[in-house]
């Protein structure tokens, strides 16, 4: 994923001894990176003491700013983030020279292609600065009390994600703050976390915080401590030969606690002493037998399912965990390689459940982890919903009119053109009245929209504001390409256009294919069906006398688009060397390096042609953004059940094209399978692929024809803005091409380092 994400933990800065807190956040930017992201750790930090609110103050509770910059950094260190980290100051200053200590700005962090937003303050003009945002809940029922009393005020995002299963659902005990929330489970890359096998006899452990204090809605008080769940336990070891230590901030309240929990039983450790950094926190966990640990009694309370990213992590090590019950649970097992408890007794027999049979759970604890909580998988998940959010909820407005309400509800999003549509929605109600219909309409991502529409012929329709470029040629795609090919039912209807009167921008209105996407739902009977679409189409449109046409609108997406991006990537790089422009130390030699690289892909251009001329085919009609988000699959349809939306980057080239993109949106392991699939479907339909080796070719000169068009704005912002955020672009840019130099995609040969 040639992406750039702005990742904005919760405040880590000023957690120096976090190491568990940390985790949190390593998970999220680790599975990025293996993703093929470019990374960017967010901090909002206090550069002075002007703020005495007591988030201010738990904010500079880790001591100087300058220190706490450095601790965070040598903690990024070992995992290759120091140098992502981006500070901003929480007063709106400038971050001192001496704190940031080579740090990224607000306005390098700004251009990222999405913040992943895990801090429920960071400030609102913070979040505006990013083109999308996505918020992750990790508090759930308690955060959307806090939205709801006012306690918190989360400044707005595209889109919200929660770790909670019931927040926002019929039933919740609590509100849904006003948001629309879609479920993720918590991610946790596998990699750093390896199962180690089955220890000696050892103890149950568990890292916590102590204290949280209470909170009231409606009448109720919640109590968030950690300290009250864990006093109702206070006899269990003396109802279980299993040794159980606790590991827990207590400072100055140490031996209180001690003299109260050790004659029962309990071992208690300062958690500092343990788990100060994210490498003793992981060693801590892994050296345990097991984790046995209470939840919060406001969790027990709202039932929301929650599990702790630290349970987790003891799970993805292969050491069972006995944990407190937070509500029933479509992923949690009750006494599978977790066991979840209610009461004393329960807690007593999972614990000497696990020990019967421990081997069994240590296998079975991984696993669990490994189908759910596959880092590099639930992350990808959440950028797909979060850059395409077609597939998840989105809040709706109220229900309106059609002729005047729904002018209203556009234009308070800023759209132009609202008068216009209205003319051809009224049109498309097909002798039903206007004044007496009513509509409700849902912003699903940016420029377009879900109605819904309580009378006529089309209770639902998808609405999108498309230059009017892009306009021309996505009709042509629903009315005279598609259709020439035999394809016309493989995309939304178009049901109507509407320009705007200033030609500034076009409406067009489809039919709504509903959500059910290869995104949401990819299983091998779904990416089976879309695969053979994709093969039918690129067998279809190659040779057609449809496709003259088509290159009148689109795009060249076959070797000119190399040869072109490698060109004038070229070009910009030479621009910004005669500038003189001097990159930061630890950027140094970063665009000399990706000049020389650029170099070597123009010299190889002509070996490429080869396997072009000898592999590509025919030129053929491509959909040109084939991410599992496009692909619309009728759950219940037979073979003809795929249909692809969002045309918007159509073009004309070699199928290798469409394939490429749509086998990286996929793990390594699963993209073999995935060509294989399509070779047999294309067999299938008269044609034949060239052997992997050559396509191995053709899928590289795509990635890296990519890769050279993002090195071209970076160095031209450099060249006309000197743009803070050029060098880091580049850097990474130049990391993505290192790790395409040592990657054996599809298990073919190796390709000469260019």
């Amino acid at each position: 994923m040639s992406l750039t994400v702005c990742l904005a933990p919760a405040n880590t800065v000023a957690y120096p001894n976090g190491g568990g807190h940390l985790w949190v956040y390593l998970h999220w930017a680790l599975a990025l990176k293996a993703l093929g992201c470019r990374v960017i750790w967010l901090e909002g930090i206090d550069v002075d003491d002007s703020d005495r609110s007591p988030a201010g103050r738990r904010r500079r509770r880790g001591g100087r700013a300058v220190d706490c910059v450095a601790t965070l950094k040598t903690r990024l260190e070992p995992y290759g983030l120091a140098d992502t980290l981006a500070l901003y100051a929480m007063n709106g200053a400038a971050v001192p020279e001496d704190v940031a200590q080579g740090s990224l700005d607000l306005d390098a962090a700004a251009g990222a292609d999405l913040l992943l937003n895990l801090w429920h303050s960071a400030p609102a003009t913070v979040v505006q600065r990013f083109r999308r945002s996505a918020f992750v809940d990790t508090d759930p029922g308690l955060l959307q009390i806090w939205m709801t009393t006012g306690a918190v005020d989360l400044a707005p995002h595209d889109i919200y994600f929660t770790i909670g299963e019931t927040v926002g659902q019929p039933g919740a005990p609590f509100p849904d703050g006003g948001r629309a929330w879609l479920y993720t489970p918590p991610p946790i890359f596998l990699p750093e976390w390896p199962a180690l096998p089955p220890s000696g006899p050892g103890r149950y452990t568990t890292v916590a915080h102590w204290w949280g204090g209470t909170f009231e809605y409606n009448g109720t008080t919640f109590c968030n401590e950690k300290r009250v769940s864990f006093l109702e336990y206070l006899d269990l070891p003396t109802r279980t030969p299993v040794p159980l230590e606790l590991a827990v901030c207590l400072a100055e309240h140490y031996d209180e606690y001690r003299q109260l929990m050790e004659p029962k039983g309990w071992t208690l450790r300062e958690a500092w002493d343990v788990s100060a950094t994210p490498e003793a926190y992981r060693t801590y966990v892994q050296q345990s037998r097991g984790e046995f640990s209470c939840a919060k009694p406001a969790y027990v309370t709202l039932q929301t399912a929650w599990v702790s990213d630290r349970t987790l992590c003891y799970l993805a090590s292969g050491k069972p965990a006995v944990v407190q019950h937070t509500g029933p649970s479509r992923l949690l097992p009750e006494a599978e390689g977790l066991f979840r408890f209610r009461n004393i007794d329960e807690a007593a027999g999972a614990l000497a459940a696990v020990e019967a049979d421990y081997d069994r759970h240590c296998r079975s604890a991984r696993a669990l982890v490994a189908e759910h909580c596959d880092g590099q998988r639930v992350v990808r998940q959440v950028l797909e919903r979060a850059l395409h959010p077609g597939a998840g909820a989105a809040r709706t407005s109220p229900v309106v009119d059609l002729p005047g309400g729904l002018r209203n509800a556009l234009e308070q999003n800023g759209e132009a053109g609202s008068a216009e549509l209205a003319e051809v929605l009224r049109d498309l109600l097909d002798g039903a009245s206007p004044g007496r219909c009513r509509v409700s309409l849902t912003q699903l991502k940016a420029r377009v929209y879900r109605l819904a529409i309580s009378d006529g012929p089309w209770r639902s329709v998808v609405l999108k504001r498309l230059d009017p470029i892009v306009a021309q040629r996505t009709r042509l795609v629903a009315e005279r390409w598609l259709p020439a090919l035999g394809l016309g039912d493989r995309c939304a209807r178009l049901l109507g256009t509407a320009a705007e009167r200033c030609g500034d921008s076009v409406w067009h209105v489809y039919q709504d294919l509903g959500d059910d996407t290869l995104a949401t739902n990819p299983t091998p009977e779904c990416v089976e069906a879309t695969v053979d679409l994709m093969a039918e189409l690129h067998t279809r449109a190659a040779r057609h006398p449809v496709l003259p046409d088509v290159r009148r609108y689109a795009t060249n997406l076959g070797m000119e688009y190399f040869t072109a991006n490698v060109r004038d990537s070229i070009a910009a790089l030479e621009a910004l060397a005669a500038s003189g422009i001097e990159p930061p130390p630890e950027h140094a030699g970063v665009a000399p390096r990706l000049l020389e690289r650029l170099h070597r892909l123009r010299a190889d251009a002509s070996r490429r042609a080869c396997v072009f001329e000898e592999a590509a085919g025919s030129d053929t009609l491509l959909h040109g953004d084939l991410w599992p988000i496009n692909a619309v699959v009728a759950p219940h349809a037979a073979a003809s059940r795929t249909r692809l939306v969002d045309w918007d980057r159509l073009g004309v080239g070699p199928f290798s094209y469409d394939l490429s993109t749509f086998l990286f949106r996929f793990p390594p392991d699963q993209r073999p399978g995935i060509l294989e699939q399509y070779r047999r479907a294309v067999e299938r339909l008269g044609c034949r692929l060239a052997p992997t080796e050559q396509l191995h070719v053709l899928f590289d000169t795509a990635e890296r024809a990519r890769y050279a068009n993002r090195v071209i704005w970076p160095a031209l912002a450099l060249v006309r803005e000197h743009a803070a955020w050029g060098f880091p672009e580049l850097a990474e840019v130049e990391r993505w091409f290192r790790a395409l130099d040592r990657s054996h995609k599809l298990g073919a040969c190796d390709l000469a380092l260019c």
